[in-house]
């Protein structure tokens, strides 16, 4: 019925008319989905919507089972889900347990200072990736030691900021070669199949040029309209909403900065950017990013401009919906989200109130947050059961876990000391998979 594809809309309301009467809000939902599953751009988009229609289904049934199963549309639209899923690579749920690796590790000096190696950024980023690599092979020597096995998926995690250049940020370039460096080091190796990585967070940043009103004041000052030239009407020139008096410019506005969790596991990547920019982000809240080639190259300093389609960015998203491109990813069929620091306690319509991912608890089993500066508190965005993990790389670097709903002694943890790599591993479980329903 539905060999090739999802159905439209459209069709799938109409194969489902039987039983719009009496479904309730589950139907709502699903029909909701299968138009998001339509305008998702990215196949992670495409496999967080699938993996939510299949547990919407799974309450639908709960509800109306003996009418609901074995319809026709119904089993068409399991199948082709599942279909679909298969060649997304989202393999079905496998694991049983899961042990989190905290890579407690600071990420600014005793001064206050950016962490670096060296000041050269490419020597930086090498010696950044080698030295978790190192932390990494030594959380695996520990967990063999100890007695782990392969229904346990193993997480690993570094702090917010472990990677960003001597004046705040790096080029894209060095940003995207983080993940291949760390595949070639050695995370794509078969021993470590069942882990997940994610590397800290990365910082770019590049010069943000706009034609913009010189006397009004951020934000009314980009409040600019394009009228015809009186002195040469076949051209437009720049004029002020404000007031049309005011003198405009050409020029660099700031340097837009991209906060990036970087995520691996085996040839599954994905990556999460910062929605909310914190005041000690950044030294003076500027950042500095080369621009220019050749003997023209400059460095150019400038205040941060927060991230395109961020809740902060005068650019409004496409999707509002987490799962479209947001913090929301899944992998192995493990339903998973992410909150970059100010991003776990902030969301856009009521700042301090709640997480950027409050509203889809009940879809979340794994929370991770990498911070600098940032606590769990009260903020378990996840389904009962579900675990939240926190690694923070502010002063020494500290590690830190939360179960909802857990009644009984504190989770076990035990400390590491990495081989050739600086702070301390923070190992805590296994622990029991969180499951949806």
């Amino acid at each position: 019925m539905y060999d090739q594809d999802l159905p439209k809309l459209v069709q799938w309301k109409n194969d489902t008319q039987i039983f719009r009467k009496t479904a309730g809000g589950v139907i709502a939902k699903i029909d909701a989905d299968i138009d998001n599953y339509q305008k998702a751009f990215s196949n992670m988009a495409k496999r967080n919507v699938l993996n939510s229609l299949s547990q919407l289904i799974v309450s639908w049934e709960k509800i109306q089972y003996s009418t609901v199963s074995g319809h026709v549309a119904v089993k068409a639209l399991k199948e082709i889900i599942a279909k679909k899923l298969r060649e997304l690579g989202a393999l079905a749920h496998k694991y049983s347990q899961v042990t989190l690796i905290g890579w407690e590790r600071p990420c600014s000096t005793m001064t206050g200072d950016y962490f670096r190696f060296v000041d050269k950024d490419s020597g930086d980023q090498q010696g950044k990736c080698h030295e978790m690599m190192h932390a990494i092979e030594s959380a695996r020597n520990n967990l063999v030691l100890n007695g782990d096995n392969d229904s346990t998926l193993k997480i690993f995690m570094a702090p917010e900021f472990y990677f960003r250049g001597a004046k705040g940020a790096y080029s894209y370039d060095l940003v995207a070669d983080i993940i291949p460096t760390m595949k070639k080091l050695g995370t794509e190796n078969g021993i470590y199949e069942h882990w997940l990585f994610v590397f800290g967070t990365a910082v770019a940043a590049s010069e943000d040029t706009q034609t913009f009103c010189t006397v009004c004041l951020p934000p009314n000052n980009l409040k600019i309209k394009f009228v015809k030239d009186p002195k040469n009407p076949a051209k437009t020139i720049p004029q002020c909403m404000n007031n049309p008096a005011h003198a405009t410019a050409e020029g660099s506005y700031g340097n837009e900065v991209q906060n990036v969790a970087l995520i691996q596991k085996g040839q599954d990547t994905h990556m999460v950017v910062k929605e909310y920019v914190s005041g000690i982000d950044y030294k003076a809240d500027q950042v500095t990013v080369t621009v220019g080639q050749g003997k023209s190259k400059t460095d150019q300093t400038n205040w941060y401009v927060p991230p395109a389609g961020s809740s902060q960015s005068r650019f409004v998203s496409k999707f509002k919906d987490e799962r479209m491109g947001g913090g929301i990813f899944t992998i192995d069929g493990i339903t998973f989200g992410m909150e970059i620091c100010l991003d776990h306690s902030h969301t856009s319509a009521t700042p301090n109130s709640g997480g950027r991912l409050a509203p889809y608890a009940d879809t979340i089993q794994i929370l991770l947050i990498p911070s600098f500066g940032m606590t769990i508190g009260t903020g378990l965005y996840c389904v009962n059961g579900g675990i939240v993990f926190n690694v923070d790389g502010q002063n020494a670097g500290s590690s830190d876990l939360k179960v909802k709903g857990h009644v009984g002694p504190p989770v076990v943890r035990r400390d590491v000391a990495p081989q050739k790599a600086s702070g301390k591993l923070g190992v805590w479980g296994p622990l029991t998979m969180p499951h949806r329903i």
